[in-house]
């Protein structure tokens, strides 16, 4: 006998969230990156900063995004110390060059 797919026939429970994996003979729910939650319930977006997207130094403030910028970052960060920017590509804080 041959299984029934669930999530391509639109059968299956998942939130709108999530991806539908088919499986024999049900199927399973997973939240799409970087929501969290069970799959069919509940898929939320967590507090980035306090996940593992916080790639900011020590000597910065994170700040969540609404979505991946186009580095695919979804987080963005700000230097604490003033004279100090954030280099997007190096995830570092960088002395700022006056004499440029």
């Amino acid at each position: 006998h041959s299984d029934i797919n669930e999530c391509k026939l639109g059968l299956d429970n998942c939130h709108k969230l999530e991806n539908c994996t088919n499986e024999q003979p049900l199927f399973s729910c997973k939240c799409n990156e970087p929501h969290t939650g069970d799959g069919r319930n509940v898929c939320e977006l967590p507090e980035k900063c306090t996940t593992k997207y916080n790639d900011c130094p020590k000597d910065a403030d994170c700040h969540g995004l609404k979505e991946k910028d186009a580095s695919g970052n979804w987080v963005t960060c700000s230097c604490k110390t003033k004279g100090f920017e954030f280099n997007n590509k190096t995830r570092q804080c960088e002395e700022i060059n006056e004499c440029e």
